[in-house]
């Protein structure tokens, strides 16, 4: 396979030992997550129970999902703050569609494509028109959500339970929306670790102006993370949909902090070019995982609110010195490249 610009596997091979090598196993928060369970059981028993698991991973899945997409948006460089919206207006447009009789298999595909359609137009945003990336999300996700609401007039939309009975029914005792999560990240991790878009990615986020003189296309690379994350947030949006038995225009509007604190907690530079979907995961699971411990132990929302912060501090003053060390080697080879291309 051969990339623009003369880019070959060899060449994307070389970039993916550095950059993947030099990605260091999120044991700190592994660590965490084990301390965070061990604490926990000893204030109360029930937390280390098969059925509290399963709730702590079911919790993290709608989210979870849409985190993934926010990761790969994060890796690349740059941030999507719609990610609430896009999942509250899909989850309100699959309740919508399945109230009119539309089947379910077309209305899942439908809202996808929908999902993808609105990550276009902030790939649009932010890759063509150029808009900061945060500024531009934060106006589109304004504009999804309004538009959710002026359609409805705030009113949650009812749907036949029936319809999306598969995604509720569980299996093996664990709940659907787990499976969905697995198979998202296995999926996208794969589209990162070994595809060459995956690899544009890291590049992008490392140091775009040395990805675009080795021969990246950059704003191609930039639309595509967009449209990952239109799509993740959707199946985000349906996954909420069967939690709450609704479609709600609000349904995704709280997860703007958790879509970007579990991916950070995980290790996901907010600088772009380092990070991994098992972190993210990993991050994810450890939101969750404090909330329940923190409802064992009776605390109220506000609390939770305060640890959440609390472990984004924490993870980035542990991550800052590894992260600047990573991309300083990946600029450094990027520069070195570039300019043994300009010598020959």
């Amino acid at each position: 396979m051969t990339a623009r610009g003369g880019w070959g596997a060899g060449r994307y091979t070389e970039y993916r030992n550095l950059l993947f090598g030099a990605q260091r196993f999120p044991k700190i928060i592994l660590a965490a997550v084990i301390v965070v369970g061990v604490i926990t059981v000893i204030i109360d028993t029930r937390f280390a129970s098969w059925l509290n698991v399963t709730n702590i991973l079911r919790a993290a899945a709608p989210v979870g999902v849409a985190a993934v997409g926010q990761t790969i948006v994060l890796i690349g460089g740059n941030f999507d703050l719609s990610i609430g919206s896009i999942a509250g207006l899909t989850g309100l447009l699959t309740a919508v569609f399945l109230h009119n009789g539309l089947g379910a298999p077309e209305a899942i595909v439908l809202v996808l494509l929908i999902g993808m359609g609105l990550g276009l137009v902030n790939a649009l945003v932010v890759g063509i028109i150029r808009i900061n990336p945060i500024i531009g999300t934060l106006g589109t996700g304004s504009v999804f959500y309004g538009a959710a609401v002026l359609a409805t007039k705030g009113v949650p939309q009812v749907y036949p339970r029936e319809g999306l009975l598969f995604l509720v029914t569980k299996h093996l005792g664990i709940h659907p929306s787990v499976f969905v999560y697995i198979g998202v990240l296995l999926l996208f991790g794969v589209f990162l670790h070994m595809t060459v878009w995956g690899v544009r990615t890291y590049l992008l986020g490392a140091n775009v102006e040395a990805a675009r003189t080795s021969g990246v296309p950059t704003t191609q690379t930039v639309m595509l993370t967009y449209v990952i994350s239109g799509l993740l947030a959707a199946v985000g949006g349906i996954l909420l949909t069967t939690e709450l038995g609704s479609g709600q225009p609000s349904g995704g509007q709280t997860w703007l902090l958790s879509t970007l604190a579990g991916p950070i907690i995980g290790g996901v530079a907010v600088t772009g070019g380092a990070g991994t979907l098992f972190g993210a995961f990993l991050g994810m699971v450890l939101i969750s995982e404090i909330n329940s411990a923190l409802v064992f132990a009776g605390y109220t929302s506000f609390a939770r609110e305060l640890a959440l912060g609390i472990a984004i501090l924490l993870a980035m003053i542990v991550q800052a010195d590894s992260i600047r060390s990573l991309l300083r080697t990946a600029r450094s080879r990027a520069r070195r490249r570039a300019g043994q291309e300009a010598g020959e």
